[in-house]
């Protein structure tokens, strides 16, 4: 008699144990899911604060922004032009870097038009490169250098292209915070905005990647329409600017929360 009871007492004592695991477990996931769900959320809820941000202060500014942009953009035109000519190889880096040199401009000149308003250009456009300008030049090609490393990755076989855009497009993420920095006169590294965006992975992800695929899978569309090339080359500067509109609400998003948690620590 004594052997079935213990054989009871150790089954009772092995239910409760699996029991216990499985609520532990269920809990465990529950907390899991909340926490993703809720991620997500703020994810989503930023996102939309910064698209709606950056409609908003284009529309606002839409004047602003087009008298000031508008030397830069048709100086972009005539390169793209000049571009479509197959000029020799000498003409072509010229054309290059030139075309770099005018993106700044539109880019400098968007990034301060939005975060700091009208007056902080003049009212026809910044037409030759200041020192801050030739800041954000030189950060620019050093994201090159770096995405130009990260392209190696490309040799891998069967992956490398995959592994390529993944790190590129991180990377980019991650150290794009400069340029609104730069564009409004603070000091940054690579390493802060790197800091900076630890916490704001997946915004800066979407940031950097919606508008741009969107308007290169337009473009790509564009290019199969005969006689559309030109089109494509408009779009460009339309992208752009909206893609730094974006990248400056973002960056003022991340600013404010910056603000909050050293108040909420203060205190």
């Amino acid at each position: 008699q004594g052997r079935p009871l213990l054989f009871a007492l150790q089954f009772k004592s092995h239910y409760v144990k699996f029991y216990g695991y499985y609520l532990v477990s269920k809990i465990r996931s529950c907390l899991i899911v909340s926490t993703l769900h809720s991620l997500l959320l703020r994810i989503k809820m930023d996102f939309k604060k910064v698209l709606a941000g950056a409609i908003f202060s284009l529309s606002q500014q839409r004047l602003v922004l087009v008298r000031a942009l508008l030397l830069p953009v048709v100086a972009y035109l005539l390169l793209g032009l000049v571009s479509y000519l197959e000029p020799d190889i000498m003409l072509q880096a010229l054309v290059g870097l030139l075309g770099m040199v005018v993106e700044v401009l539109i880019a400098v000149t968007t990034h301060r038009i939005v975060l700091l308003g009208a007056g902080s250009v003049p009212p026809w456009g910044i037409f030759f490169p200041s020192a801050r300008e030739w800041w954000f030049l030189l950060y620019l090609m050093g994201l090159s250098v770096l995405m130009g490393v990260v392209g190696m990755l490309v040799t891998i076989p069967v992956i490398g292209v995959v592994l390529w855009l993944v790190a590129a497009l991180y990377l980019l993420s991650r150290l794009s915070l400069v340029f609104p920095a730069i564009a409004v006169d603070q000091r940054i590294s690579f390493a802060a905005s790197w800091r900076r965006t630890q916490h704001h992975q997946k915004l800066m992800l979407l940031v950097v990647v919606i508008v741009p695929v969107l308007v290169g899978t337009l473009s790509y569309l564009v290019g199969l329409v005969p006689y559309a090339s030109v089109l494509g080359l408009v779009l460009w500067p339309v992208a752009l600017v909206f893609t730094v509109a974006m990248l400056s609400m973002a960056y003022l998003l991340i600013t404010q929360s910056e603000g909050v948690e050293d108040n909420s620590q203060t205190q």
